[in-house]
């Protein structure tokens, strides 16, 4: 907990309110890191909440073609333009 601060302002901090990192469009870091402390509760429900909402965020971000999709997306969706072949489960 803590290693990746969330705020307003760049300069101190990695995260902004998304949980989305400000050097670097794509990513969003949804575990405990963005959190300070978790006081004398457990924290779980805050942590899904909040990945809930960085996930909502990513997708409107990808449907306004803001985000783009990642290679291991593509790779799923179209295993044979990485000379893959399709995965049967």
């Amino acid at each position: 907990m803590g290693s990746a601060r969330m705020g307003r302002d760049p300069t101190t901090s990695v995260l902004n309110g998304w949980c989305q990192a400000y050097d670097v469009a794509n990513p969003f870091v949804t575990n405990g890191s963005f959190m300070a402390s978790s006081a004398c509760q457990n924290p779980s429900l805050t942590h899904m909440a909040s990945r809930a909402r960085a996930a909502n965020h990513a997708a409107d971000r990808m449907a306004e073609g803001v985000l783009q999709e990642g290679t291991a997306c593509r790779r799923r969706r179209h295993p044979a333009r990485f000379g893959e072949s399709a995965a049967t489960d």
